[in-house]
């Protein structure tokens, strides 16, 4: 039996402030020190951005059994972090159509005492005891691994119990950028260059020593030299390692930024000025170059890859397709924007291909779609074609209000530069309108010209 005892000095006495996403979970269940959480619109845990939470493990076909020996129906997925453990409920393959609950159940690792792995053998699931105990109650629960991973999990709880991410607050950053520290100003190039030169200038002549002389010398010499250079390396490289640390910490202080921009946008009811929201979309421009705190692996999702990097998809793309692309944005668009933010993490084009076809069957808010002339898009679930027709429309009488002339028809171009979308997305924007018979077209030597079918009879209308 392999258990971890963690010292009752840094045990919590209380899990719910850690987040405000957590509910009371009541007399629902025997499980004492469990809460509600609130999913992402995916379908995915909520990780406190503020407590540097990060995603390290999930594994799937796990039953949750409470204190009474009760099997806990429905969830059947656990999630791992630095911080937190999460059970939802998700279909186990993109085949199965049961719905998921809105929302799962958690538990701090703060909290957890000790934990021992049970069971297994030819005809039992391995299983996993875990004690929670605080100064209020002492309660356990058992994950019975149905689908295995439980050896790999509890290696992973145990590391995570070790180092006690939960203690850590997230480091002030000061509004004025922080000046280089001494050592790394010490190894930039320029300096050292002007220094070695200096140095090389006031050195004296060395006597001479049958030591340093023929192959024996030389030979000393060089290993003198790789000295050197390896304790060159040595410090470049502990500089580079705080500025990684100082990166992270960037990156979670970006996702409270956007998450408190996002949230402006559904409270806030009056009108921004035209300032107002320029300022904010050069903000999100900085928060989407900084990335992902927990960019979804093979590593950490095993079998369940391609659904989760769908789930992450979704969660990522939603707020950035509906506010700046008008519900619509062609998939080598939506790669390049997820890898960039992924950083170093890069996926490749056929998992991104698989994990878009795979949002319809999970049940997600966005779809894959392909146009006649094979164009492929991602397609929020609020866009619909009738929608973006009538705002088609709209945006050619109030041009046309301005200016007669230039604004009784409109080009893939001009839609381009108001949609915020590529020339050849815009065109097959315009050609669905004229399906819907909003639009005709007139083809000639200067391109494709899109006018309103009510304008076409309008005797007042000038072209």
């Amino acid at each position: 039996m392999l258990s971890h005892q963690a010292p009752a000095s840094n045990r919590a006495t209380s899990s719910s402030s850690s987040s405000n996403t957590l509910e009371p979970l009541g007399n629902l269940f025997a499980l004492k020190g469990f809460e509600k959480c609130k999913l992402t619109t995916a379908g995915r845990p909520m990780y406190s951005s503020e407590m540097k939470e990060i995603e390290n493990m999930i594994v799937v076909g796990i039953a949750l059994i409470d204190n009474n020996g009760k099997e806990i129906k429905d969830f059947n997925h656990v999630y791992l972090s630095t911080h937190r453990m999460y059970f939802l409920s998700h279909p186990e393959s993109s085949n199965n159509a049961r719905a998921s609950l809105d929302y799962g159940l958690t538990c701090s690792l703060s909290i957890v005492e000790r934990v021992e792995k049970e069971g297994g053998g030819l005809f039992r699931s391995p299983k996993t005891k875990i004690l929670m105990r605080t100064k209020d109650f002492a309660s356990e629960f058992v994950i019975s691994f149905r689908k295995g991973k439980r050896d790999e999990f509890v290696d992973c709880i145990h590391e995570q119990l070790k180092k006690k991410k939960w203690l850590e607050s997230l480091p002030t950053v000061s509004s004025t950028p922080a000046l280089p520290s001494s050592s790394m100003t010490s190894s930039l190039p320029l300096v050292s260059a002007s220094t070695d030169s200096l140095e090389s200038m006031n050195k004296k002549p060395k006597n001479f020593q049958t030591s340093t002389a023929g192959i024996a010398g030389i030979m000393k010499r060089i290993d003198e030299e790789n000295l050197e250079e390896r304790k060159e390396l040595d410090e470049a490289f502990s500089d580079l390692k705080k500025l990684m640390e100082k990166a992270e910490d960037m990156v979670n202080l970006a996702e409270s930024f956007k998450n408190k921009i996002v949230q402006r946008h559904k409270n806030v009811t009056h009108d921004n000025t035209e300032e107002e929201n320029e300022e904010e979309n050069q903000m999100l421009d900085f928060l989407l170059n900084l990335g992902l705190t927990s960019p979804v692996t093979k590593q950490s999702s095993g079998a369940q890859y391609h659904q989760q990097l769908a789930r992450q998809l979704v969660d990522f793309l939603d707020n950035i397709v509906q506010e700046r692309y008008g519900g619509v944005i062609t998939l080598t668009d939506a790669y390049c924007l997820y890898n960039r933010a992924r950083g170093t993490a890069l996926i490749s084009p056929e998992d991104m291909q698989t994990a878009c076809s795979l949002f319809e069957k999970l049940k997600l808010p966005m779809k894959l779609r392909s146009f006649e002339s094979g164009v492929v898009v991602i397609q929020s679930s609020r866009y619909s074609d009738t929608l973006m027709a009538n705002k088609i429309e709209s945006f050619i009488r109030e041009g046309r209000e301005k200016d007669v002339m230039s604004y009784c028809y409109i080009t893939a171009v001009t839609l381009a530069r108001f949609l915020n979308v590529s020339a050849v997305l815009a065109k097959e924007l315009l050609l669905s309108a004229e399906a819907s018979k909003k639009l005709c077209r007139d083809e000639n030597e200067e391109g494709i010209r899109f006018y309103l079918v009510s304008d076409v009879f309008d005797p007042f209308v000038n072209y």
